[in-house]
């Protein structure tokens, strides 16, 4: 395994291409590590300035530099970036991150030379992420990659590796908003020398990381890619979200990444076999990294219990739950006896789903009933709806003017004290009232400290459920 420890925890920071231009080069990357106040040495290098961005001094060369550098950012034109490396090399810096781009993601016989030629230039076991890439960032350490990311007081359990620089930051402002903060997040572009499976094996091992997920075009080394695959699946969920899967993807990651795809159903089949998770965009690799967070520890089964509000409601999210192989079994006659004494029989429905009709809204009815379906032998996993846009009118109309964290506070004491996991539904019918934002973060908020995964339809929730319970299936090998 290669160990990883200086990139993340870095004692010295190198940025070459930092400029007085705040745009320019590595000088975003200098900006960010300022505004999160990180708090080691950052050294600046410009051949053609002596003064950079917050006046910091600028040395000729990394060579000039006193003392040691444990990780450079390069970010020059690609034709200088060899001469660099060599630099890099000399100055027995431990690792690289060349967020410059122009070399084999062009396709190009000029770019392909140019990272062969850097590669070369490489010498005293020092480590490349990239080249076209954001590299590492690392919340305990505070070092950042752009002024996007940011040090947030929760701490993270999901380490991140992305092939592309836009969707590293498009999937931290998704979990940032879903609740699976990042602890480790790392953007690895063409993969010249370090690769995905580096970083998986890495993270395998990072006792603060529960969950990997993985943006990736192209898998280098094959072989060796599947045998850790294999073993770190066995240690923690990994779950994949493969770009490049179409004729017309595959051009495109080519022209993004360099990469060239083999077949998807091969790469589909291979992954699942070594025990990763296949999702299908980067809205299902988020419902599965909230959902692996949450769940995983926990032995699943198919029996789900349903809890809604309406007819109409009860029908659907048992066809949604249904289509994915799982089970909505009635009742006990026991439980069903329990929920009669709580709710009449007009306008309501007790075997399963349990539809509670406008009873829903009532806290106690409603805490009272999730505990006594979380307790029937025949409920495995248990799913309750609730809509934070009919919040503020029921909130009116049963004088309880927070009447969400009513709710949220009963369903705490529920969660705490049964064994089966909960799934909450939260749609989301966009619409824009700043009190409906409000209400719907703090929910979700709350959702997230009491460890109870989100999603915004039954039948993606169902989706998790399904692809988790076969993630088990691999570990009870």
């Amino acid at each position: 395994m290669v160990n990883l420890d200086r990139l993340f925890f870095p004692e010295h920071v190198c940025l070459i291409g930092a400029s007085e231009a705040a745009l320019r080069g590595v000088t975003p990357y200098l900006f960010a590590l300022k505004k999160v106040n990180f708090n080691k040495p950052i050294y600046c290098v410009n051949r053609k300035k002596k003064k950079v961005m917050y006046g910091l001094d600028a040395y000729p060369s990394i060579l000039d530099v006193p003392g040691d550098i444990d990780y450079a950012i390069i970010g020059v034109p690609a034709e200088e970036v060899p001469q660099l490396i060599k630099e890099c090399s000399q100055k027995k810096v431990k690792y690289v991150t060349i967020f410059t781009a122009g070399f084999s993601e062009l396709g190009t016989e000029k770019g392909e030379k140019l990272e062969a030629e850097l590669m070369k230039n490489v010498t005293n076991n020092l480590r490349i992420i990239g080249p076209n890439c954001l590299g590492p960032y690392c919340q305990e350490s505070r070092l950042v990659n752009t002024e996007i990311f940011e040090i947030k007081e929760r701490e993270g359990h999901v380490g991140y590796i992305c092939q592309s620089g836009g969707h590293t930051s498009a999937f931290y402002f998704i979990g940032e908003n879903r609740g699976f903060p990042f602890n480790k997040v790392v953007s690895i572009g063409n993969q010249c020398d370090l690769t995905i499976q580096d970083f998986i094996e890495y993270f395998t091992t990072d006792p603060k990381i529960e969950v990997i997920s993985c943006y990736i075009e192209q898998v280098k080394k094959s072989t060796q890619f599947l045998g850790i695959l294999e073993e770190s699946s066995k240690k923690k969920p990994i779950i994949f979200w493969k770009g490049g899967h179409t004729i017309e993807g595959e051009l495109a990651a080519a022209s993004h990444t360099g990469a060239m795809s083999s077949s998807y159903e091969i790469f589909q089949s291979a992954i699942k076999q070594h025990g990763g998770i296949i999702t299908e965009s980067m809205e299902e690799m988020a419902d599965l990294t909230l959902g692996a967070l949450y769940l995983a520890p926990k032995k699943l089964g198919k029996n789900v219990g349903l809890v809604v509000a309406g007819g109409g409601a009860s029908v659907e999210l048992t066809d949604e739950v249904a289509k994915l192989g799982l089970n909505v079994p009635e009742l006990s006659l026991d439980t069903r006896e329990k929920i009669r004494e709580l709710i009449p029989e007009v306008n309501t429905y007790d075997r399963n789903p349990v539809d509670l009709g406008m009873y829903g809204w009532f806290v106690s009815v409603f805490s009272k009933l999730i505990r006594y379906i979380a307790e029937d032998p025949k409920i495995d996993i248990l799913i309750f709806q609730f809509m934070t846009e009919r919040a503020p009118q029921f909130a009116e109309r049963l004088n309880d003017r927070h009447i969400e964290k009513s709710f949220l506070k009963r369903i705490k004491r529920v969660v705490k004290t049964v064994s089966i996991p909960f799934i909450c539904i939260l749609p989301n019918f966009n619409i824009i009232d700043p009190e409906i934002t409000k209400i719907r973060k703090a929910f979700i908020d709350e959702l997230t400290n009491i460890e109870v995964p989100h999603f915004p339809s039954t039948y993606r929730a169902a989706n998790v459920i399904s692809k988790l319970i076969e993630y088990q299936k691999f570990l009870d090998k």
